[in-house]
């Protein structure tokens, strides 16, 4: 058989390859499927001379080589090797070994070739026993090609948690709040390329607006003004009396504004200009060897312009034959800036509210501001990094039943490589996994009750992006609530579904953000989203009306079901559920795929968190009855029931948001436990002269202050050792 790509061949048919001697393969022609014999390799004494990688000289078959996959009608011709090689060219061989590059070969005794076929290692990571280096081992090892596998600590995973003093150990990428991008030219085709948004920093707006409308004079009071920062040879200052030139030269260089392209300043009520500044508003100043020029309100302002390049064209651009107005500097010319003086129409001022701003060029921004289109976990872990300890202290964890795969059973079922593996049979992975354990487990009565369960707190594939198609892993680890709470409390079940990112999917409200916030950083009116405050009622507790005891409708006095909620308690719930958001992603799981975690639970994001009062159901508030802040005893954090979580060498707190320059001041300093402190001696809880860190610390009994404990009301974080713990109350 000749392979003729030219004249119609191609190797996209469905059946998966036969990878022995004498196997077929499919290849297209002409839009019909022809089977084709694998082609059968000679090598012979020269072919070692030839190979990049030595020759490992393997044992006999059946004596520490074992015939695997017979299921795959492998026709015993795949192997796998039992025990390690005592073979002095295993130190010439790389430790891992990518598809990319050169093959490794080895011999049996008879002088017959096998060539290495490297398969996916899933290593044990569960609650109960979590990676001792949280992965940090593979991620040294392949180049930072794989992932940290340390899974972010949540109320579902914490009680199996541990300090882990391995060299290599990795917290994971860090958490979102404290992702910072720089909003330069590398930026902004960063996320261009990552969500394909046309993100531009736009520049030459008319001063007047496309209407050409006047404008206030910068020496208003309250009149907010942009500068554009060029060198003084560039600008011919205005010419104005010294009193306007020295109130507008105070401002612009006593401005807080650090951004090194432009400066916003806001013309204050206690300030006045001369008689020239009255009608100023073209203006140009220089002051040493800068010149600051009056420039429109959003010059230099970066937005998300992708709507006026959409296919239907809502801008109304005269779009020539030969190109796109917005697309095309992108695109074509790769710049990061959007030159309106070159537009053949205005439509700046109609279409602004349309785009989405992400900030002033030159500006550093956090993540958590991006917006919905551009906050997307494939951005944080590009902006983002893995933080990796030194061996000093890093608290890893696992997750329920992340087990470890094992090779001598072959390979049951595959996994999406994107390359090689047809989708039709990685779909069937879960629902074989699930028919097998549900039909043919002993502990039935159990299976039964998860399968009544999951009829009535429904995922639909189609709404989950994550879960449809290719996943296995995901879709059982949501199953798997309801298998491991089936004996067990529904309000523990509700509680994983809520943080399930499956469901925050299913349900919408994955990423719904508070009506406070969503005006602070947009100027819109929003509320938050209503679609699991609805459902959580109607479907999953409450229902529609009002029973009785014995589960008849009660009525009011004209005969009527009398409601259990109205749409103010949905709308008051839907603000209980904002702030949720996926983790980001990790290494050894399966959505590693999708390039954001659709696995584990998911976590809150405070500021989009809704942080006004909610009402409940009875004409009350949620948290009625729990005792307020302002209420606790003096010295509670000494007091029986404080409790402290472990933080590891990192004095970063998890349930409090720190400014950047605490964090990473090494000069700030901490509260360092007394070595005779009570509350030091419980949190260390040594064995000899080595504490034994407990991941969470709950105060069996009060404690006496002792030493700087006397002057201090509340901590946040406290040090023992080089060890930190955080108060939780």
């Amino acid at each position: 058989f000749v392979f003729d790509q030219v004249n119609g061949h191609r190797i996209n048919c469905w059946d998966h390859p036969e990878e022995w001697i004498n196997g077929t393969w499919e290849v297209r022609y002409n839009d019909n499927c022809e089977h084709v014999l694998n082609p059968a390799v000679y090598f012979d004494d020269t072919t070692k001379t030839m190979l990049t990688n030595p020759v490992v000289q393997l044992p006999d078959i059946g004596n520490g080589l074992e015939v695997i996959d017979t299921h795959k009608k492998s026709n015993g011709q795949e192997f796998i090797l039992v025990d390690g090689l005592d073979d002095e060219v295993c130190s010439q061989l790389p430790d891992v070994h990518y598809e990319t590059e050169e093959p490794m070969f080895g011999q049996l005794p008879d002088g017959t070739w096998l060539q290495f076929d490297p398969h996916f290692d899933v290593m044990e990571n569960t609650v109960e026993n979590p990676l001792a280096d949280g992965g940090g081992t593979k991620l040294l090892l392949t180049g930072d090609f794989t992932q940290c596998s340390n899974v972010a600590r949540t109320p579902f995973n914490e009680q199996g948690c541990i300090l882990s003093t391995e060299p290599t150990s990795c917290r994971g990428t860090e958490s979102r709040s404290t992702i910072l991008i720089d909003l330069n030219a590398d930026s902004i085709i960063a996320m261009h390329n990552i969500t394909g948004k046309y993100i531009y920093a736009i520049t030459n707006l008319p001063l007047r607006g496309d209407s050409d409308s006047p404008i206030v004079s910068v020496c208003d009071a309250g009149t907010k003004s942009r500068w554009e920062i060029k060198p003084s040879i560039e600008c011919t200052p205005t010419v104005m009396d010294n009193e306007t030139t020295s109130v507008l030269t105070n401002l612009l260089s006593n401005s807080p504004d650090e951004n090194a392209f432009i400066r916003d300043i806001t013309f204050p009520s206690d300030e006045e200009c001369g008689p020239d500044g009255i009608a100023l508003e073209e203006v140009s100043i220089v002051i040493g060897s800068e010149c600051f020029q009056r420039v429109h309100p959003d010059h230099m302002t970066i937005y998300d312009m992708t709507y006026c390049a959409e296919d239907m064209n809502p801008c109304l651009f005269d779009l020539p034959s030969d190109g796109h107005p917005i697309k095309d500097p992108m695109d074509i010319d790769m710049s990061v800036f959007f030159d309106y003086l070159g537009q053949s129409k205005p439509f700046f001022d109609e279409q602004v509210a349309k785009f989405s701003k992400v900030g002033r060029f030159g500006d550093t921004i956090n993540f958590i501001d991006l917006s919905p289109d551009l906050s997307l976990d494939e951005i944080a872990t590009y902006f983002g990094s893995i933080d990796s300890g030194s061996g000093g202290g890093v608290v890893v964890c696992g997750s329920r039943d992340e087990v470890a795969n094992d090779p001598s059973l072959g390979e049951i079922f595959d996994i999406s490589t994107g390359k090689d593996v047809p989708t039709r049979k990685i779909v069937a992975n879960r629902e074989s996994v699930w028919a097998i354990v549900a039909l043919e487990a002993k502990d039935q009565l159990r299976q039964r009750i998860a399968w009544a369960l999951a009829q009535l707190l429904v995922v639909v594939p189609d709404q989950v992006n994550s879960s449809g198609g290719t996943h296995s892993e995901v879709f059982l680890h949501y199953y798997d609530t309801f298998v491991h709470h089936a004996f067990g409390n529904y309000g523990d079940i509700l509680r994983e579904v809520t943080f399930s990112p499956q469901m925050g999917e299913n349900l919408s409200y994955l990423y719904s953000k508070s009506g406070a916030y969503n005006f602070e950083n947009t100027g819109k009116f929003t509320f938050a989203d209503e679609n699991y405050a609805r459902e959580i009622m109607q479907l999953f507790t409450v229902g529609l009306y009002l029973l009785n005891i014995d589960g008849t409708e009660k009525l009011d006095e004209n005969g009527e079901p009398i409601l259990t909620y109205t749409n103010y308690e949905i709308m008051s719930f839907a603000r209980i559920f904002t702030g949720f958001v996926r983790q980001l992603p990790r290494g050894n799981s399966e959505e590693i795929w999708f390039g954001r975690n659709v696995l584990d639970f998911t976590t809150i994001e405070p500021t989009y968190r809704d942080r006004f009062p909610k009402h409940d159901l009875t004409g009350g508030y949620i948290g009625d009855g729990y005792p307020l802040c302002v209420d606790l005893p003096p010295k509670m954090f000494l007091r029986k029931g404080a409790k402290y979580k472990l933080l590891g060498d990192n004095p970063r707190p998890q349930a409090f948001e720190d400014r950047q320059d605490l964090l990473n001041d090494p000069s700030i300093k901490r509260f360092v436990l007394d070595i005779d402190s009570p509350l030091r001696e419980k949190l260390c809880n040594a064995v000899g002269d080595e504490c034994q860190y407990d991941v969470v610390v709950t105060l069996d009994s009060n404690l006496e202050p002792f030493g700087q404990e006397l002057l201090v009301d509340e901590p946040r974080v406290v040090q023992v050792g080089d060890i930190f713990y955080e108060y939780v109350r």
